[in-house]
Formats: C-alpha cells, sequence, structure tokens
C-alpha cells in the first residue's frame, strides 16, 4: 500500500511552497520519519519526513516547483509496487476560503442574536418564551 508526501501546511496564511531540493531520489529506501525534501515558503524553510517505511516510488514535484499546501509531492510504497496513475490531487482549504468561513459563522450568530432581542418575548401558558421557542 502506497503512502502520500503530501505539501504540509506550515502556518497560518501559507497557502504554497517551494521545493528546494530532495534529499532521497526515486527508488532509494526510506524509513518513517526520515527527511526526503526540503520545503522554502516566505516565512519558514523545513525538512518534510516521510510518513511511513518504504521505497519512494515516485517523485511529482521537480526541484524549484512552487505547489499549494495539500498537493501530492511524492509516493512511498514497497520496492516493485506499481504507482496507482490516478493519485487524487488533495488541497487544502485556501485562506481565503478560511476567512469567508469563519466570518460567515459570527455574521449568522449576530443576525439571529438581533433578531431574537428586537422581538420582545412573549410569555406561553404563563411562561416566558423566546420568538424562537413560540414558533417551535
Amino acid at each position: 500500500m502506497s503512502t502520500l508526501i503530501i505539501m504540509p501546511e506550515m502556518g497560518e496564511g501559507i497557502i504554497e511552497g517551494t521545493v528546494v531540493r530532495w534529499l532521497k531520489a526515486e527508488g532509494d529506501s526510506v524509513q518513517r520519519d526520515e527527511p526526503v525534501l526540503e520545503i522554502e515558503t516566505d516565512k519558514v524553510n523545513v525538512e518534510v519526513p516521510a510518513d511511513a517505511d518504504g521505497t519512494l516510488l515516485k517523485i511529482n514535484a521537480a526541484e524549484g516547483a512552487t505547489l499549494p499546501v495539500g498537493s501530492v509531492l511524492a509516493i512511498i510504497g514497497q520496492a516493485g509496487e506499481a504507482i496507482p496513475d490516478d493519485q487524487p490531487e488533495q488541497h487544502a482549504p485556501t485562506a481565503q476560503q478560511h476567512n469567508s468561513q469563519a466570518s460567515a459563522a459570527p455574521v449568522t450568530a449576530s443576525a439571529s442574536a438581533t433578531t431574537s432581542e428586537s422581538t420582545p418575548a412573549r410569555a406561553i401558558d404563563g411562561v416566558r418564551v423566546s420568538p424562537v421557542v413560540a414558533r417551535m
């Protein structure tokens, strides 16, 4: 079973990284947590370790290539293992998507709070209930 080496998310606001150099070549054996390549961003340089023991079957990114976070950089598997042709390109949400999702929740919450505050509570069977509860 093959294991993918994915472009890691290395900090808030970092949406891509550049492959500086490969420390291993295709066909080399790797051990879990052994550095396989170096990645550079505008804020940090980091060595990316292997997630599994095995052989570096395929390198998907050339040195100098800039790829988005979540991209498949390489495949680790057993020597002689067939490389799947249909490896999914995994992409993490971009910073703009994170911000739009995060800002949408407070707006919705404040809108419902404003609605319930502007509409007075009413009593049902002598118990005060909010408009939302009254509608249910």
